[in-house]
C-alpha cells in the first residue's frame, strides 16, 4: 500500500506542490514590488519638472491670440479630466 492515492506520500507531494506555487507567487510579488519601489525612486526627482512641464503645455494659448479655446476644452469629459490633473498639479506642486 505504499504510494497509493491516499497514502501520506502522496498527501505530502500534494502539499509540496501547492507550497512550490505559494511561494512563486510570493517571489513574483516581491519582484513585481521591488520594480515598482525602483521606478518609483528614479521617478521621484523628475515629477515636480514634468508637473510644471505639464502644466505649462496644458494652458499655453496660441501666441498673439487674444482669446483661445484649447484642443482640451472640445470634449465636455476630457475638459473635466484635464481640470481636475491641472488642479491636481496645482495644489500638489504649488504652480
Amino acid at each position: 500500500m505504499f504510494g497509493g492515492p491516499g497514502s501520506s506520500l502522496s498527501r505530502w507531494y500534494i502539499n509540496e506542490k501547492s507550497s512550490l506555487r505559494i511561494v512563486f507567487m510570493l517571489r513574483f510579488i516581491a519582484r513585481c514590488l521591488c520594480i515598482l519601489l525602483i521606478l518609483n525612486l528614479c521617478l521621484l526627482p523628475l515629477r515636480r519638472p514634468i508637473a510644471c512641464y505639464i502644466h505649462y503645455i496644458l494652458l499655453q494659448c496660441p501666441s498673439g491670440a487674444s482669446w483661445c479655446i484649447l484642443w482640451w476644452q472640445k470634449s465636455a469629459y476630457l475638459e473635466k479630466v484635464i481640470w481636475k490633473l491641472i488642479d491636481y498639479i496645482e495644489s500638489t506642486y504649488d504652480i
